[in-house]
């Protein structure tokens, strides 16, 4: 139709939309998840908490083994004693 105004406007916009897609996706074009960055987290906190409780466990074994026991990691951390077994503490 040869309308300049017409074609310059589309090109504009058509490099807002690429532009727009480009940023949205991750390496290679995948796109972007936060799943990734919540799972590079999750794995962090089950590591610490193991190298604390392997610390712990050096320093007191009998510590460490009820922490073992107590503790669980996955997609939720949690503390979790035995319910039938009172718990004593003495500092």
């Amino acid at each position: 139709m040869n309308d300049l105004g017409r074609r310059e406007h589309i090109r504009t916009e058509l490099e807002m939309v690429t532009s727009e897609l480009t940023a949205s996706s991750g390496l290679g074009g995948r796109a972007r998840t936060e799943s990734g960055s919540a799972e590079r987290a999750r794995g962090l906190v089950g590591k610490n908490i193991r190298s604390a409780l392997q610390k712990i466990r050096h320093e007191n074994p009998a510590l460490g083994r009820y922490f073992v026991a107590a503790i669980s990691t996955g997609n939720y951390c949690a503390y979790q004693p035995e319910l039938d077994q009172p718990i004593s503490w003495q500092l």
